[in-house]
């Protein structure tokens, strides 16, 4: 699995619990988050975040938060 780190912040949540994460790279695609991340994280729509990008069903996904607001997460 090929990862990129970026930085950028939550664009906004569906109510079915998934959303997307804007780079503030302006040409890298928004990055869907899967609803684990967002529960886990207790993530809201404009915080900022560095994650890790991987590939799921051949699309880009967030697979790991690294830090909110520009505090790192521990494991």
């Amino acid at each position: 699995m090929s990862e990129n780190i970026r930085s950028g912040f939550v664009k906004w949540i569906h109510a079915k619990g998934y959303g997307f994460a804007e780079c503030d790279d302006d040409n890298v695609e928004d990055s869907f988050i899967p609803p684990n991340l967002i529960e886990r994280h207790d993530l809201s729509a404009n915080d900022e975040i560095r994650y890790i990008v991987g590939k799921s069903r051949g699309k880009e996904a967030v697979a790991k938060i690294i830090s909110i607001g520009g505090e790192i997460l521990r494991e």
